[in-house]
C-alpha cells in the first residue's frame, strides 16, 4: 500500500513520533496538498516525551496545531499508531491510561473541529513522517 493524494481543497498530515531513553524524542510531520506537493515538513527533536507512544501524541498534536495556525478548510489526519487512533476513539471518561492526559488536547481538538479526521493507514503509508521522526532522533545530540 502506497500514500495516495487526498481530494481536491484537502491537506493530508502524517504525523509520526520516535524516543530512545539516551536521546529524548523525534517527532515527523508532513502536509501535503491534493496534487501530492509537500506544503509543510518538520523534524524536530525533544527532550520532552519519556515514551514512544507520548512521542507520537506529540508528533500529532503538533501537526493538529498546524492545521489550525493554517487554517486549512479540510485535513485528513494518518496515522500509522492503531493504539493512538483506537484511544481516541475511546470516552475520555473510559480513558485510564497513563496515556489518557496525553490525548485530551488532541481529543480537545477533533472534537471541536469537524473538518479534521483521523484514521489508521499502515507503516509503509507513514514512511516519510516516520524517517522525519526517526531523523530527529537519531541527529539529536546525546543527552
Amino acid at each position: 500500500m502506497t500514500w495516495s493524494c487526498p481530494p481536491s481543497g484537502t491537506v493530508t498530515l502524517n504525523t509520526d513520533g520516535s524516543y530512545a531513553a539516551d536521546c529524548g524524542a523525534g517527532i515527523g510531520i508532513v502536509a501535503r496538498d491534493s496534487l501530492g506537493q509537500v506544503i509543510y515538513g518538520l523534524a524536530q527533536h525533544s527532550t520532552g516525551p519519556t515514551e514512544a507512544e507520548f512521542a507520537k501524541h506529540s508528533a500529532l498534536l503538533a501537526g493538529l496545531q498546524l492545521a489550525l495556525d493554517h487554517g486549512w478548510p479540510r485535513v485528513l489526519v494518518e496515522k500509522d499508531s492503531t493504539h493512538t487512533v483506537n484511544m481516541l476513539g475511546w470516552s475520555p471518561l473510559s480513558d485510564l491510561s497513563i496515556f489518557g492526559p496525553s490525548l485530551e488536547p488532541i481529543r480537545d481538538i477533533l472534537t471541536a473541529h469537524p473538518h479534521i479526521h483521523l484514521w489508521f493507514i499502515p507503516r509503509s503509508v507513514n514512511r516519510i513522517a516516520h524517517m522525519l521522526a526517526s531523523w530527529a532522533l537519531h541527529y539529536c545530540p546525546r543527552l
